[in-house]
């Protein structure tokens, strides 16, 4: 809400945002990256099942997440979650 500390400075829980700090902001009380809601670890395995219900494939979830969501990495741990999916794999 202050503003950011230097790179050396940031504590190892704000440090994968650093990069977007100038993307970040706060509205009616959620953390937002440009549009999309930034999601605490504590709730990313709970949204990324969301995210791929239905069994959607890779591109299809990326562009679900893209369109709502965020927390760094996202697009590496969908391509996990899609990759060892076996309901998604016989969707295919």
């Amino acid at each position: 809400m202050k503003g950011w500390p230097s790179k050396k400075e940031v504590d190892a829980l704000c440090a994968p945002y650093w990069q977007n700090r100038y993307g970040i902001s706060v509205q009616d009380g959620l953390l937002m990256r440009g549009c999309r809601i930034i999601i605490p670890k504590s709730h990313q395995a709970e949204v990324l099942n969301q995210i791929h219900e239905g069994h959607l494939g890779i591109t299809k979830c990326r562009d679900r997440a893209r369109c709502s969501v965020y927390w760094p990495v996202i697009s590496k741990v969908i391509e996990e979650k899609i990759k060892s999916c076996t309901g998604s794999i016989r969707v295919k």
